[in-house]
């Protein structure tokens, strides 16, 4: 059973899919290079394009900037608010009212419990799939993508590196678009750890790393599809012993993964915030810790798919960013920013390490076909280690 959720030539992905502290404001600490306003505008038509699109969208925007404003979350990072500002900067009078939280599992109480009382602040979420398709879905959060999107430069088939139909993460291929498609690397600090080519989960297993080994939150999607790897690939012993015998340290703070790493008080790291990291590089610090695929812990993940809040206080704002991301000038912001290889065909990887490579099994993460496996690896560590979601 768990073939399914393999792939061999490391670019064509199947079209069945696997599902599966407080709020941060980050604010970026330098301007962005972003696009000027008439960067936005609409590209030359061709014959295969419908005639009013151009039009179309020359309403959603001044429709949009009459509402202002646009609800978004994302989790916490530098390079999302980069990205944020990028857009910001197209459409002048347009303000995005960004919430950042730790970790996308962190969302679903909130907006739950905001939504029971009648509040509705949100339009777009950017997150994973195994927090959106499980627990946002079936408690009517999210309205169905696949009616927003309208441009011919998403639309075409021949500009994503799956295909479009290829990119959505649900079953039904109309509530979340894959964005990204990287490698879940681990982090490790070189003043501990030799950089050596053939590094593997063995290394891990290590009983010098007892208690130096530093890890997103187990509750988050994150941990779970790269330990839903571990167990496919080495087996349910195997990762006991590096989920309980080397006894970790979990976060819900993606940057205390990365300082922990920085700071040399952990010698491996899983999940390390790419931007994060580069804010303490830039600082002067940082140089001794490196991202490495670690052979029998790896796995391919879609982090940054985009989805529709049901309700949205601002739809026409929601239907133009969400347009806008998914467009070759958007998605450029978006990988440049986050580090993150686009799906999009024209839009250049930004980093080859956690590319997946041609020839190579992972397991994908993403799409809502991997739900059951990942629901077993949530059901194993939370008796292992005593958690009750």
């Amino acid at each position: 059973m768990a073939s399914q959720f393999w792939r061999s030539d490391g670019v064509q992905l199947t079209r069945r899919g696997l599902l599966k502290t407080a709020a941060v404001l980050v604010g970026a600490s330098c301007a962005p290079q972003v696009p000027s306003p008439q960067d936005s505008q609409p590209p030359p038509g061709d014959a295969s394009s419908p005639a009013d699109w151009r039009g179309q969208w020359a309403e959603l925007v001044a429709a949009a900037k009459r509402e202002g404003k646009v609800g978004l979350f994302t989790t916490s990072s530098v390079g999302h608010r980069k990205w944020v500002e990028a857009f910001e900067a197209a459409f002048p009078g347009l303000s995005v009212q960004h919430l950042q939280l730790g970790s996308s599992d962190l969302l679903v109480p909130r907006i739950t419990e905001e939504r029971k009382a009648s509040i509705y602040e949100f339009d777009v979420l950017v997150t994973s799939a195994v927090v959106a398709i499980p627990r946002l879905i079936p408690n009517g959060v999210l309205d169905p993508l696949r009616p927003l999107l309208f441009r011919p430069d998403v639309l075409d088939d021949k500009v994503w590196r799956n295909g479009f139909e290829g990119n959505w993460l649900d079953n039904e291929k109309r509530w979340g678009f894959a964005m990204d498609e990287r490698l879940g690397v681990w982090g490790i600090n070189t003043d501990q750890v030799q950089p050596a080519e053939g590094l593997t989960l063995q290394h891990l297993l290590d009983p010098k790393w007892k208690g130096k080994i530093i890890m997103q939150d187990p509750r988050a999607g994150a941990t779970y599809a790269q330990m839903t790897a571990v167990r496919l690939s080495q087996g349910e012993e195997v990762l006991r012993r590096l989920i309980v015998d080397q006894q970790p340290f979990f976060t819900r703070d993606p940057r205390q993964v990365v300082e922990g790493l920085v700071r040399g008080r952990y010698a491996f790291g899983n999940n390390v915030n790419k931007a994060t990291l580069r804010e303490f590089q830039e600082a002067g610090v940082g140089q001794n810790v490196k991202n490495v695929p670690l052979a029998g812990a790896m796995h391919v993940a879609n982090s940054g798919a985009v989805w529709a809040v049901n309700r949205a206080p601002h739809p026409n704002a929601a239907k133009l960013l969400i347009n806008w991301l998914l467009t070759k000038e958007g998605q450029e912001q978006f990988s440049k920013n986050l580090e993150n290889n686009s799906v999009r065909a024209d839009v250049e990887p930004v980093d080859p390490v956690t590319r997946p490579q041609a020839g190579l099994k992972y397991f994908y993460s993403g799409p809502e076909a991997a739900q059951p496996e990942l629901d077993k690896t949530e059901k194993l560590i939370g008796e292992w280690l005593g958690i009750k979601n």
